[in-house]
This record gives structure tokens, C-alpha cells and sequence, in this order.
């Protein structure tokens, strides 16, 4: 699921409703910045997690290839206090801990997202992440049905129509072997993140259905 043709207003979008005045990629402040917190302030501090992948340091705000700044929403939002972000949006560790947050966001560098690397690069970092007895497939909370994981694609190839669709990748217990093929909105993406949480709706998500009952969720 797809809006916009350049990744930042994709990522505030999906995570706060809106994108405000930003409509390319651009790094965080003045105009290119959003007011409030979006899910992340909905969740409050110490709720949410960024694991952002050769991220420099925390809640960093300047790119340091292959970390990009654009791929890290908090670093946007001007109601996240420094603190705050300094404290949840984090350089994504060699393991990953179990979830323990009520949102968790990661971010894989620029080589191990399909911009600058290959497909076997994108999916031996999935692997990584998922499989193995470190991997999220295998922790507790997900095993008891209290994790769901997305895995979303931002924008499509360079040489794609605006129409080409855009996978969403959907793995939870309750889910099963399914294939959906409604089209949703990044809008709908973020209804459906607030559905399970038991939030309210931000901007254009209080106008989408979310994905729940599509997905068992």
C-alpha cells in the first residue's frame, strides 16, 4: 500500500495520519517536520520502540549511509521531546529482544531494505530477524498471540506504474495462510495499528477501514 511517491510522507503517514507540509524526502526539522506524536505519542513514552539499523545514535536526525534519516519517523514528530527519543529510538542491535512495547518499529538500513542492495541481502536480513531461535517468530509474546508483524513496502521500484501494487506482508498466529487482495491506504495501515491498540483515530486514518477483520486480527 502506497500514496506518495517518495518514502518520508509515506512513513508519517502511515505512523501519524497526515503528512502535514512534507512531500519529499528531506531531513527533520523546520518545514520538513510534523506537529504532535502521531502513534507514538499516542502509545506515550516508554510504550514505543524504534530499532533503526546503523543508525550513528540515538534519535539521530542526520543521514550516515547506509542509515537514513528518512526511514526514521520519530525523528520528525515535534511532540517526541528530545528525551524521549533519545530514549526510544534506538540503533537496532545484532539481536533483537523480544517485543515488550505496545508498537515497535523497525527500520533496515539502505543495503538490507532493496535501495541499495539485493534481493538475497533484503532476505537474508528478514531471516535474521524472524527465524532462528533468536528471531521474533520465536519469542514468547508472539507464540502467545500477542504479536503481530507487519512487514511493509514504502514506495514501489523506480520503473514501476503508480498503479503497480505494493505488497503487505501480514504474520500472526491468528492469521493463517491468506491472501487479501484489497488494496489499503497507508491510512489504513495506521487504523488498523490503532484498532489493536485500542486508540483513537488520527487524520486520514479516521476516514479508512483498518485491516483487522481482513487479517484476523
Amino acid at each position: 500500500a502506497t500514496e506518495f511517491p517518495h518514502s518520508l510522507p509515506n512513513y508519517l503517514a502511515v505512523t501519524g495520519g497526515t503528512t502535514g507540509s512534507v512531500t519529499g524526502d528531506c531531513l527533520p526539522g523546520g518545514s520538513c517536520s510534523v506537529p504532535g506524536g502521531g502513534i507514538f505519542g499516542q502509545v506515550g513514552p516508554s510504550q514505543w520502540r524504534v530499532w533503526a539499523e546503523s543508525m550513528p545514535q540515538a534519535c539521530s536526525k542526520a543521514n550516515a549511509s547506509p542509515y537514513v534519516a528518512r526511514h526514521n519517523p520519530p525523528a520528525y514528530y515535534t511532540g517526541i521531546s528530545a528525551a524521549t527519543c533519545q530514549a526510544d529510538d534506538l540503533p537496532m542491535p545484532a539481536k533483537l529482544p523480544a517485543p515488550a512495547r505496545s508498537f515497535t518499529w523497525i527500520s533496515p538500513n539502505l543495503q538490507d531494505d532493496l535501495t541499495l542492495g539485493t534481493v538475497v541481502d533484503a532476505g537474508t536480513w528478514l531471516q535474521n530477524v524472524l527465524g532462528g531461535s533468536t528471531g521474533l517468530l520465536n519469542t514468547k509474546p508472539y507464540n502467545q498471540g500477542h504479536t503481530a508483524i507487519f512487514i511493509w513496502f514504502d514506495t514501489a521500484a523506480d520503473t514501476d506504474a503508480a498503479s503497480t501494487p505494493i505488497p503487505l506482508i501480514v504474520v500472526a498466529p491468528s492469521t493463517g495462510h491468506r491472501t487479501v487482495a484489497t488494496a489499503f491506504s497507508n491510512y489504513a495501515l495506521l487504523r488498523g495499528f490503532e484498532n489493536m491498540l485500542g486508540l483513537p483515530c488520527l487524520g486520514g486514518a479516521c476516514t479508512a477501514t483498518g485491516f483487522n477483520n481482513a487479517f484476523r486480527l
